[in-house]
């Protein structure tokens, strides 16, 4: 048996039994990635003494500013300014 047809089966071995962990470990990450950032987010506000009612929407609102500059699902579409890329896909 050639090399590649032993490794081509082994990863798909792998792959098949690791599917919904890597999917996990995927999700978590993200979570974890989105609650430190709206931590870093809630920081200056906190230092500002705000009260902490308006800290969570602080940090929400950066955070959907953020991901509106910087995501390309959340961008404006360049011909219609109103829609994202998201709703024209929808579409």
């Amino acid at each position: 048996m050639p090399k590649t047809k032993w490794f081509r089966r082994r990863w798909y071995d792998f792959r098949s039994g690791h599917t919904l962990y890597l999917a996990f470990v995927l999700s978590f990450a993200n979570f974890i990635i989105i609650t430190y950032a709206l931590l870093i987010e809630r920081l200056p506000a906190v230092k500002e003494g705000k009260p902490e009612q308006i800290l969570e929407k602080i940090a929400t609102g950066k955070l959907n500013k953020f991901y509106q500059e910087n995501c390309l699902a959340e961008q404006a579409f360049i011909k219609d300014n109103s829609k994202t890329v998201a709703d024209l896909i929808k579409e």
